[in-house]
C-alpha cells in the first residue's frame, strides 16, 4: 500500500513503535543502527549520553549557586541582602527548579534511551521525515515539504558545519547539522536521486522496489498506519502472531515524565521556601551579631532597623540607644551628649545623659568661679548665661558691635578742619570718618571676638560657650534679644592732641575710643555692663618696608588704623581684668592676646629706617 493518500495532502502520522509489524520494527532498528545496507539520507541523533551528563552538570552547578547564595546571605553581607526579599525567593526557587529539572531530564533521557531498541533522533528518508525520540514515532511525509534552505556556519571566519533546514506544511521545520560542505551536497543529491527512484517505482507499480525504498512499507500495507490512537501493544498487535510480536519492542515510558516539569517546579517551590527562610534568618542573625559586636557602629544598627530585622524592636529601643550613648561617652563632650538626647529623647539613657550635661555645667561653673573677678554683678550674669546655655542646649553667644555713626565722625572732621589747621601751624588735618567704615573697622571688631573667645576658651570648652560674630547694630540697641549677646558699643572722639610726621604737611588728630560693653541673656533680668576709655599713645613709628617709603611715609588710613588697633588691644586687656583674677588661666589667655599688637604699650623711639609720628 502506498504512503500517499488518494485525495488531499498526505497526513502526518504518530504511531506507537510497538504497534508496527515486527518486520517494520526490525528493519527500522537495523537501518538507524547501521546494521543494514540501507541508511537514512540524514540523521540527527538525540538522547545521547553526553546530553544526560550535561543536564546533571547543570543540576550540580545550580545546587552550588543556591548553596553559595545561602552562605553569602548567612554571612550578613550587604551586597547579598536582596536574597531576603521577594527577588531572593524567586531566584532560589528558579535555580532549584533548574537543578531538579536537570536531574529529571537526565533520568528521563537515560530511561528513555534504555527503553528504546533504537537510537532516538530525527531521520530523513526519501519518503518521510521520521521523528523517533520516544516509544511514539512520528512520520512527516516528504510530500508536505514546502521549501528547503541550507546555511554554511562559520566561527571567526572558519567553516564549522552546514545547517540543512526542511520546512513542512502544517508541521514545522526540521534541521540537520552536517559537518562538511561536500557531505551536505552529497546528502541533497542522494535525496533527489531517491525521490526520482520512488517516482519511477510508483509509476511502474514496482512493489518490490517500493518496499526496498520505503522502510515503513509493511506498516502501511498492514493498515496499522491508518488506525489513529494506537499506543503500545493494542488490540491489533495482540491479534498478531507471536512471531510478529517477538521483534524489537520499546518498553513503555512512564507517563510521569510527561509532567516532570510541573513536578520539578512544585518540588522547587516546596524546597525553596525553607531554604530562603533559612538564608534570611541566618543573614539576620549575622547582621545582628555584627551590629552589636565589639566593632559595631551606629550605622550598622540603623541599617539593621531600617531593613526591619527580626529583632528590630529590641535593637531600636535598647541596643542602638546604648551603642550611641557609649559613643557619646567616649567623645566626652557636651555636644555628643546633646546630640544623643536630641535623637533619643525617650531612651532610658536620655535622663543619664542630661545628668552628665548638668554635672559638666556645674563643674565648669565652679571652675569659672575659682578664676572669676570679684564683681558680683559679673558673677551673677555669668551664672545666668551658663544656665541659659545649659537649658537651651546651645553654646552660641553673639558678639555684636555698635560703631560710631558716620554723621558723628563727619561733625568731628568739620570742627577740626579749622581748629586743627590753627593748632598745627597750618598743616592739613586728615579726616577721621573715611577710616572708620565697615571695611576698615570690621577686622578689628572680629579680632575682639576672637580674643574674647580665646579668653573664655581657657575655662569653657567650645561646645559650652562659643562666641560668634553677630550682625552690626545700626542705631539704638534693641530692647530685647533672642540669644545671649555681648554688645560692644564704641565712640570715637578727638583727644585734643595732634600728631604730625617729621616730614610732610599732614597732621592727624589723636583719637580716644570710649567702649561700653553690655551683656544680656534672653528672658533674664540680669545684665552686665562695663565701660572703658583708651587714650592714644604719645608717639609711634612705622618701618619703611611695611608701611611706606621714607619720602611719603605711612598712608592716612594706616596711621588711624594703628591708633584704633591700640585701643582695641587695650579693650582686650581690660576685659581680662573684668572677668578674671590676675594670674588665672583665663586672665593669662585674654591678656596674651594683647601681645599680638604691633606696637608696645609704652611709647617707642624711632629706629633707623622708620618714620615717627609724634
Amino acid at each position: 500500500m502506498s504512503n500517499a493518500p488518494v485525495n488531499g495532502p498526505p497526513p502526518v502520522r504518530t504511531i506507537a513503535f510497538n504497534s508496527m509489524p515486527s518486520t517494520t520494527r526490525q528493519r527500522f532498528v537495523d537501518v538507524v543502527s547501521g546494521r543494514s545496507a540501507q541508511k537514512p539520507i540524514l540523521s540527527q541523533p538525540s538522547l545521547t549520553v553526553g546530553g544526560g551528563i550535561g543536564w546533571l552538570l547543570l543540576s550540580v552547578f545550580c545546587v552550588f549557586v543556591v548553596l553559595a547564595t545561602m552562605a553569602s546571605a548567612s554571612q550578613g553581607r550587604y551586597s547579598s541582602s536582596w536574597i531576603e526579599g521577594v527577588a531572593g525567593l524567586v531566584f532560589i526557587a528558579s535555580t532549584l527548579w533548574l537543578a531538579i529539572f536537570g536531574v529529571f531530564a537526565a533520568v528521563k533521557r537515560f530511561n528513555t534511551k534504555g527503553a528504546l531498541p533504537f537510537q532516538a533522533g530525527k531521520y530523513l528518508f526519501a519518503t518521510d521525515l521520521v521523528v523517533a525520540e520516544s516509544d511514539q514515532v512520528t512520520l512527516v511525509p516528504m510530500g508536505l515539504m514546502k521549501n528547503f534552505n541550507g546555511v554554511h556556519q562559520h566561527y571567526n571566519g572558519v567553516y564549522t558545519h552546514t545547517d540543512l533546514h526542511f520546512h513542512f506544511q502544517g508541521w514545522g521545520t526540521a534541521t540537520f547539522a552536517v559537518k562538511g560542505k561536500h557531505l551536505a551536497e552529497q546528502a541533497l543529491d542522494e535525496l533527489a536521486a531517491m525521490t526520482r527512484a520512488m517516482g519511477e517505482a510508483a509509476k511502474n507499480k514496482d512493489m518490490r522496489r517500493l518496499r526496498e525504498l520505503d522502510v515503513f512499507h509493511d506498516a502501511f500495507a498492514s493498515g496499522v498506519m491508518d488506525k489513529p490512537g494506537l499506543a503500545g501493544l493494542d488490540a491489533l498487535v495482540a491479534e498478531q502472531s507471536n512471531a510478529q510480536a517477538s521483534g524489537p519492542l520499546a518498553r513503555e515510558i512512564p507517563k510521569f515524565f510527561k509532567w516532570g516539569w510541573a513536578a520539578s517546579l512544585l518540588a522547587a517551590i516546596v524546597s525553596a521556601l525553607p531554604a530562603w527562610a533559612l538564608a534570611a534568618r541566618a543573614g539576620d542573625r549575622e547582621r545582628l551579631a555584627n551590629a552589636i559586636g565589639p566593632y559595631s557602629s551606629t550605622y550598622q544598627l540603623e541599617d539593621y532597623v531600617r531593613r526591619g530585622g527580626d529583632e528590630t524592636d529590641l535593637v531600636a529601643t535598647e541596643i542602638a540607644p546604648l551603642t550611641v550613648y557609649r559613643e557619646a561617652l567616649r567623645q566626652n563632650s557636651v555636644t555628643s551628649l546633646r546630640d544623643f538626647v536630641r535623637t533619643n529623647p525617650n531612651s532610658r539613657y536620655a535622663a543619664e545623659a542630661r545628668g552628665l550635661i548638668r554635672e559638666t555645667f556645674v563643674r565648669l561653673r565652679r571652675r569659672f568661679e575659682e578664676q572669676a573677678a570679684a564683681d558680683p554683678q559679673m558673677r551673677g550674669f555669668m551664672t545666668s548665661l551658663l544656665g541659659y546655655l545649659e537649658t537651651n542646649d546651645a553654646p552660641l553667644v553673639s558678639v555684636r558691635f555698635r560703631p560710631p555713626t558716620s554723621d558723628a565722625l563727619s561733625q568731628i572732621d568739620a570742627r577740626l578742619s579749622t581748629e586743627g589747621r590753627r593748632a598745627t601751624g597750618g598743616r592739613d588735618v586728615v579726616s577721621i570718618a573715611p577710616h572708620f567704615t565697615l571695611a576698615s573697622s570690621g577686622p578689628r571688631e572680629r579680632e575682639i571676638t576672637q580674643n574674647l573667645g580665646r579668653g573664655f576658651g581657657a575655662v569653657f570648652p567650645n561646645d559650652v560657650v562659643r562666641l560668634q560674630d553677630g550682625a552690626r547694630i545700626d542705631g539704638e540697641s534693641p530692647t530685647t534679644v533672642t540669644e545671649p549677646t555681648i554688645e560692644v558699643a564704641y565712640v570715637v572722639r578727638p583727644s585734643g592732641s595732634f600728631y604730625s610726621l617729621r616730614s610732610g604737611n599732614r597732621a592727624f588728630v589723636g583719637i580716644v575710643v570710649d567702649f561700653t560693653v553690655l551683656m544680656r541673656v534672653p528672658g533674664a533680668p540680669q545684665t552686665f555692663t562695663f565701660t572703658t576709655s583708651v587714650q592714644p599713645p604719645e608717639r609711634f613709628s612705622f618701618s619703611y618696608e611695611t608701611y611706606g617709603s621714607a619720602a611719603g611715609g605711612p598712608s592716612d588710613g594706616r596711621v588711624y588704623s594703628v591708633m584704633a588697633e591700640r585701643a582695641f588691644d587695650q579693650l582686650s586687656a581690660h576685659m581680662a581684668g573684668v572677668f578674671f583674677r590676675a594670674g588665672t588661666d583665663g586672665y593669662r589667655s585674654l591678656q596674651g592676646t594683647n601681645a599680638q599688637g604691633s606696637t608696645p604699650s609704652a611709647p617707642s623711639a624711632p629706629s633707623a629706617g622708620a618714620t615717627e609720628v609724634q
